[in-house]
């Protein structure tokens, strides 16, 4: 199948995008819930070529791409991503297209930013945080401004000194390749287990997000950890961190225990600790993490998908190996650098 040459810039800026999340983890940051965001940074630069119907088109790629490579595609933390990326990318693109000689790149950032924030915060009012979204949204608004700061002079310092921006810009793309995609074999044994386990962890997502006995609750998520461990160790893949949802499962709590409801447990000083409050924060917190471990139990590596969605994002998963390289080739003295001429050579000889 055939991809026209605007469309081959949407998917490696794409697939940058995964990349540049790879990337991140080698940043050093202050506080653990602080992140700069570079793989916005590509929709940052797509403002200053892509067309409206490009520039969504690689919002949507980016959204559903880091879903399905990080195993969140059917969990609470899709709807988050996916409600505050785009509140973030309208923001800055409507402020580009009118605005573009006023607002630098600084100004774009900043503004996304904190529409993401905004949104994170309406959501997590909603499915986690209930009224104790209060307590939080300081320190996430003034996470987001700061990031949004860097980031944007980031991006601006790119866009004036960078080589494979500046090839880019004027008027360069990639030719229209045949892009050959495997044959997807539905009879086969091994794909119709890939589809059946997809398929049985949806209709457990379902019950298990209806489900109101928060010890149920409680002992699914420990089961779905255990199934989604063992799952990584037959593939030999890396094994699922517990530190990072037992520490969200903790905030959750925490933000409910301060509307305290229901029957008092025991006291700490003045302070109540409630059963309605205490379970509400519980079921809460194991209902966000628990979907995160089904949504990974259910998505496989090797479960393709068939038809045009399927050669788009195996190209995106083909141009993400190669970016890939770049995160060896970046050292933390010389990122500028690295980070501009592993883009120009793979965007080169792609």
């Amino acid at each position: 199948m055939s991809l026209n040459a605007s469309v081959r810039d949407v998917t490696f800026f794409a697939a940058l995008c995964l990349a540049l999340s790879a990337i991140e983890f080698m940043v050093p940051k202050p506080l653990p819930f602080m992140r700069l965001g570079l793989a916005n940074l590509p929709l940052i630069l797509a403002l200053f070529k892509f067309s409206s119907k490009d520039f969504f088109f690689l919002v949507l790629l980016k959204i559903l791409c880091q879903a399905f490579i990080s195993g969140t595609f059917f969990s609470y933390i899709f709807i988050f991503s996916f409600f505050s990326t785009f509140a973030s990318s309208i923001t800055m693109f409507f402020l580009h297209k009118f605005f573009s000689q006023k607002i630098s790149c600084i100004g774009l950032s900043i503004s996304g930013s904190l529409a993401n924030n905004f949104v994170q915060i309406i959501f997590s009012k909603f499915f986690l945080f209930k009224d104790g979204i209060r307590y939080i949204s300081p320190l996430l608004l003034t996470s987001g401004f700061i990031t949004g700061i860097a980031l944007g002079i980031f991006a601006n310092i790119f866009v004036k000194k960078s080589q494979w921006f500046d090839y880019f810009i004027n008027n360069k793309s990639f030719p229209t390749k045949n892009i050959q995609t495997e044959p997807i074999s539905h009879n086969s044994e091994k794909k119709i287990n890939l589809y059946l386990l997809f398929f049985v962890s949806l209709i457990v997502m379902l019950w298990f997000v209806l489900q109101k006995n928060v010890k149920i609750i409680s002992v699914a998520t420990v089961i779905f950890f255990i199934i989604l461990y063992i799952k990584n160790i037959i593939k030999k893949k890396k094994p699922p961190q517990i530190l990072p949802p037992f520490f969200l499962l903790l905030t959750v709590v925490a933000c409910s225990l301060l509307q305290p409801f229901g029957k008092v447990l025991f006291q700490i000083g003045t302070f109540s600790i409630t059963s309605g409050a205490l379970f509400a924060g519980i079921r809460r917190g194991c209902i966000v993490i628990g979907t995160v471990f089904l949504s990974k139990i259910a998505i496989s590596d090797n479960l393709k998908i068939p038809g045009k969605i399927g050669t788009l994002l195996t190209q995106i998963f083909n141009d993400f190996e190669k970016l890939s390289s770049i995160k060896k080739a970046v050292k933390t003295q010389t990122f500028f650098s690295d980070l501009d001429s592993q883009l120009l050579h793979t965007y080169l000889n792609n």
